[in-house]
């Protein structure tokens, strides 16, 4: 994905960068005892700003927008992504890529994962009491829900970083974990996403279930196995 015009500025209470985006500079309010304050008439200033953009264009249009919300950012030497060096070698640089994970974001996720419920187990089971949370949760915002990503293997658990299924999917699925019935999609070979769908409670054993999507296809479901035991010699 094309990476989007972003402004930087560095918070000295927390002791970290905040990340604001076009459409949040109508709101945006920089305090100077949280964030410093901009050089002007000569003199030095605190702030720690950065303005990032994939073209002149996009960053031209970035400061323009802080500009016309009384952000008073001037903009200075500009930072050049490296390029092949004399030898043609392409040169490469370390970044650092962050995300939050916000409930706006989680409650699109519990969507999915009970449209997924309402799919393979049908409308009467969905409907049960205990489905009630998640339905609140979904629909409403009502109440937090508990979830965490996961970088373990979303299938059988051997698969290896040289060893996995293509990245071309969207994988769900729903079983029993410590007490409670647990959902997880992972998207396109990526974090897995895990949520409590609903706490101390369990599905019939044959109601837990996961498929994969894969667009052009049709759905492939998973089937839990159990190992058999490896004959003595």
């Amino acid at each position: 994905m094309r990476p989007r015009a972003q402004f930087h500025v560095f918070n000295f209470q927390t002791n970290e960068n905040e990340v604001y985006f076009i459409e949040q500079f109508p709101r945006l309010a920089l305090p100077e005892a949280v964030y410093g304050k901009p050089a002007k008439d000569g003199a030095k200033g605190t702030w720690r700003v950065k303005a990032f953009a994939a073209s002149k264009e996009e960053h031209d249009e970035l400061v323009a927008a802080l500009q016309a919300v009384g952000i008073d950012y001037q903009a200075g030497e500009s930072i050049q992504l490296p390029q092949a060096d004399d030898a043609g070698d392409e040169l490469s640089f370390l970044v650092k890529l962050e995300g939050v994970v916000d409930k706006q974001h989680k409650r699109a996720l519990t969507k999915i994962l009970m449209n997924f419920v309402t799919w393979v187990l049908g409308c009467d089971e969905v409907l049960k009491p205990r489905w009630d949370f998640l339905r609140a949760y979904v629909r409403h915002a009502t109440g937090e829900i508990k979830a965490r990503i996961d970088q373990q293997a979303f299938w059988s658990g051997q698969e290896t970083d040289e060893q996995r299924f293509p990245d071309d999917s969207i994988d769900i699925r729903v079983k029993n974990l410590d007490g409670n019935i647990v959902g997880s999609i992972q998207f396109y070979g990526n974090f897995t996403y895990q949520m409590i769908l609903a706490e101390g409670d369990a599905l019939p054993a044959d109601s837990e279930i996961g498929y994969r999507f894969t667009p052009g296809l049709e759905p492939i479901r998973g089937e839990k196995r159990s190992v058999a035991a490896l004959p003595k010699e």
